[in-house]
């Protein structure tokens, strides 16, 4: 488990697999984050600690998120939960 840096809300710190906060260094959503870096495990960490599919960031879904930046298997992941 490789720790990364993000952010929960402004207050950096350095975190493992399993402990995702809510944003990360560049104050997005954690599970756009996700998103925008093609990362499913940060995904799927997210859902697991219930964000929602429909929550927006900057105007868009994350299911609009996923598509734009061509994440098909991240796009898969969030098609197949329940809203």
């Amino acid at each position: 488990d490789t720790p990364f840096a993000l952010s929960r809300r402004g207050n950096s710190q350095t975190v493992g697999v399993g402990e995702t906060p809510m944003v990360d260094l560049f104050n997005r959503p954690i599970l756009f984050s996700g998103i925008f870096l093609g990362d499913i495990l940060i995904v799927e960490d997210a859902l697991r600690q219930g964000r929602s599919i429909s929550e927006r960031y900057q105007g868009m879904t994350s299911l609009h998120a996923a598509a734009r930046a061509g994440g098909v298997d991240i796009l898969r992941k969030l098609l197949e939960l329940p809203e």
